[in-house]
């Protein structure tokens, strides 16, 4: 009778305990990748904001130098400078 009861918790206790391990085992890949995905968009959002303070920092520049660039933009958007307008009107080529 003893053993039977044994035998019956030991097995109760072992499912338990394997479901909980087993829904751990599930749900720790989604977790860790939803803070992969966290971390991407942070690592994102602060190259965005690296870019944006390069480019007003040379915007602040370009204005308070009277520096106007001339040069065109390729299919891909990308921006190829020829030249650029000095303060006093003169035009440099990039050569």
């Amino acid at each position: 009778m003893k053993m039977n009861f044994l035998k019956k918790a030991v097995l109760s206790l072992g499912l338990s305990a394997l479901s909980i391990v087993s829904i751990g085992a599930l749900t720790s890949p989604t977790v860790k990748a939803q803070d992969r995905d966290d971390r991407w968009e942070r690592h994102d959002r602060r190259v965005e904001r690296r870019m944006e303070r390069r480019w007003d920092r040379d915007d602040r520049w370009m204005r308070r130098h009277n520096y106007r660039m001339t040069g065109y933009y390729d299919g891909l958007g990308r921006f190829h400078p020829t030249g650029y307008y000095d303060r006093f009107g003169y035009f440099h080529p990039y050569y």
